[in-house]
């Protein structure tokens, strides 16, 4: 799960898919599901790519839907994020948007909330 979060704030490693894990609660959305298609979602997409941005914004998109309340608008923010840089033309442009989101506070902490949802409710050791 850390390789795609720290690729989308462009750092070196590609440790976080921060792809979702939901714990059961509002929405309709359960732990279970929510953990699931966070776990699946690793190792899927290279967010260095244009091909990979475009795919790994598509299940961002996808799991807002499956977060729970207490973790879902970390996710939106990680989602527009992948969006932006799903909206770059070339591997270049990647790069920038990965650059200046990095230094995100708000795209920072809704990495560092995710990633804590996803180790305390999912039981990721990552």
């Amino acid at each position: 799960m850390h390789q795609r979060l720290r690729i989308l704030t462009g750092a070196v490693l590609v440790s976080s898919s921060l792809l979702v894990g939901a714990c059961g609660g509002g929405g309709g959305a359960s732990k279970e599901a929510f953990c699931k298609a966070l776990n699946a979602q690793d190792d899927e997409v290279d967010f260095s790519t244009v091909e990979g941005a475009d795919k790994g914004a598509e299940a961002f998109d996808d799991l807002v839907d499956k977060a729970p309340d207490g973790v879902k608008d970390d996710v939106e923010v990680l989602s527009d994020a992948f969006d932006e840089v799903a909206d770059a033309e070339s591997e270049a442009d990647i790069k920038k948007v990965q650059q200046r989101l990095q230094d995100n506070d708000e795209v920072n902490t809704a990495i560092k909330n995710v990633d804590a949802y996803d180790k305390k409710e999912c039981g990721s050791d990552e």
